[in-house]
């Protein structure tokens, strides 16, 4: 029987190969009760951007070790499925702030409507990191449901996240944001006082 060390040699070889025949054992290799193995796997298969990973990956983003579901939640979005919806709005929920984070942009990149609610309730998560791409997910949604929170944003003590939130505001082009932003052009950040220029 193989060790430990000599499955996540292969996963990562399988990796260096480019073959998409090495798509089925990675996807195996995904569910190794060693997290290193699978974490190898994980980052394997998501060169790999294969609709058959797409269960797989969902699988991976419930439960297991923190940079898998990580890995996991970035393949999601970039695999650009609507079933991976669902499952990353669960992962905004997940005790790990970066697998919050990392679930936040894959939303923003799959453009859901149905992400809309829970980013916004993601723009007070108590992690700097996730309500700044929480706020920049907004943005890429474009749904005028965000405009007051993301307004509320302005107000971050990051920021990080002020900036993210401008610039998600510009996307939105709504009038109601209008004022919030031309005060935010004497932000005491010179990120966030660009950001305002641009959205106005």
């Amino acid at each position: 029987m193989t060790n430990n060390k000599d499955r996540r040699a292969a996963a990562e070889a399988l990796d260096q190969l480019g073959d998409p025949r090495a798509v089925l054992p990675l996807i195996a290799a995904l569910k190794d009760h060693d997290w290193r193995v699978s974490f190898a796997a994980a980052c394997a298969l998501k060169q790999f951007n294969y609709p058959r990973s797409l269960e797989p990956f969902i699988g991976a983003l419930g439960g297991g070790e923190t940079d898998v579901r990580r890995v996991a939640a970035e393949a999601l979005g970039q695999l650009g499925n609507p079933r991976a919806v669902e499952p990353l709005i669960c992962a905004l929920y997940a005790e790990n702030s970066d697998v919050r984070r990392v679930a936040a942009e894959a939303l923003g990149q799959l453009g859901n409507p149905g992400a809309v609610l829970p980013l916004v309730e993601a723009l007070s998560d108590k992690f700097k990191n996730v309500r700044e791409i929480a706020a920049w997910a907004l943005g890429q949604l474009g749904n005028p449901q965000a405009v007051e929170p993301l307004i509320k944003c302005l107000e971050d003590p990051y920021d990080d996240v002020r900036e993210a939130a401008a610039w998600a505001l510009g996307r939105l082009g709504d009038l109601r944001a209008w004022n919030p932003l031309t005060k935010a052009l004497k932000d005491d950040s010179q990120r966030v006082e660009k950001a305002a220029v641009q959205a106005l």
